[in-house]
């Protein structure tokens, strides 16, 4: 139900059980599942601290090999995520090293929901790094997967991240039904879709000028950050300020408000990725309002 919040106390409690029992693999578990929630809250730079341990554990060999069922699934769903939280924090070329590494690792197990979900986070950080062919290449593997696994939800969600990749393409309209369908479908569900299955569907939005839709599902995404699921945050804001500059005229004024408000966030969190991209929209909005020598000087802080 993305209530983060009560995930966090439940994986505390967790971890607690776990340390009391002396079981170190019980313990791996909550300590990866606290993790992973910790990432879904934006809290970045404690979900490395707390995940990266599970790395050394994660080396082929007769440890990591003798790995089934949940065990497996959530440090490949950990191991993933890692790759995710270091893009966000700044650092694209361990990002990048660690989500081919893990794509590697764990394709030496049999085809099972941990390779679905390596896959399908490997999207995730793939679309942050604006690469729709490698998207499109691993939402179609993601599907595949899914499909393997007997998992409609998680072919809707590729049809999502693959309908991303071709509205980078210029593909408008089929882009938008196909994510608009995968979105659809989850919610048919009962399920409470998480800002990262919006986020590119509204992005499309924005890129084709359809405006109103777009602020419709920023304001829709933002209701979703107060349930505690703040991974795009930053990003959601620096979405609406982009929106607004669009509008252009009167909207100028809260586009920067927004744009400050998303490198606020970005900052809090860590996140030099995502003040990296909101401080360059802020600043081509400041250049466009003749403010060229205050852009220049934010640029040259964050570079």
């Amino acid at each position: 139900r993305c209530e983060m919040e009560s995930a966090r106390k439940l994986g505390e409690e967790q971890l607690a059980v776990a340390e009391r029992s002396g079981d170190s693999d019980k313990v791996a578990l909550a300590i990866g599942g606290l993790g992973e929630g910790m990432v879904w809250m934006g809290e970045f730079a404690a979900a490395r601290a707390s995940i990266e341990p599970l790395v050394a554990l994660s080396a082929k060999g007769a440890a990591s090999q003798s790995l089934r069922g949940r065990a497996l699934e959530v440090r490949a769903i950990c191991l993933s995520l890692l790759a995710y939280a270091l893009l966000n924090l700044g650092f694209p070329d361990q990002a990048i090293k660690r989500r081919e590494e893990t794509l590697a690792w764990v394709s030496g197990f049999p085809a099972g929901y941990a390779t679905f979900v390596t896959s399908h986070i490997a999207c995730l950080t793939t679309m942050q790094l604006r690469s729709p062919g490698q998207v499109l290449e691993l939402s179609q593997r993601t599907s595949e997967f899914a499909m393997a696994q007997g998992l409609p939800s998680g072919v809707a969600m590729a049809s999502v991240f693959k309908g991303w990749a071709l509205s980078c393409q210029g593909r408008d309209e089929s882009a938008i039904e196909q994510m608009r369908a995968g979105i659809e479908h989850e919610e048919a569900t009962g399920m409470v879709a998480p800002t990262w299955l919006f986020f590119p569907l509204a992005e499309a939005y924005l890129r084709f000028g359809r405006l109103q839709e777009c602020a419709e599902l920023v304001e829709k995404m933002l209701e979703r950050t107060q349930l505690g699921q703040r991974m795009e945050e930053a990003d959601i804001y620096r979405l609406k300020g982009e929106m607004l500059v669009m509008q252009g005229g009167s909207h100028e004024a809260d586009a920067e408000q927004c744009l400050r408000k998303a490198v606020e966030i970005a900052r809090h969190q860590s996140a030099k990725f995502l003040e990296l991209r909101a401080t360059t929209s802020l600043a081509r909005l400041m250049r466009d309002t003749n403010r060229r020598d205050e852009a220049r000087a934010m640029l040259s802080e964050i570079y």
